[in-house]
């Protein structure tokens, strides 16, 4: 069973997203200024994401071919 939200936990609540929001739209914006695309940073968590898995994977990968 849930516990009933006390107000001031849903006001604080509302305030931490209206705050991440702002927050948010200003990062789009300095983006935009800049010529970041979505597409760009999707490419770039990509990269990342191949990188971080071959240092964590890579030396396993190389044991099974030797």
């Amino acid at each position: 069973m849930k516990k009933p939200t006390r107000p001031a936990q849903r006001n604080q609540a509302e305030r931490d997203l209206s705050e991440f929001e702002a927050t948010a739209t200003r990062l789009e914006e300095r983006l935009g200024k800049l010529g970041v695309t979505e597409k760009d940073l999707l490419a770039a968590a990509a990269r990342v994401r191949q990188r971080m898995l071959a240092e964590v994977y890579g030396p396993e990968v190389e044991a099974l071919h030797e």
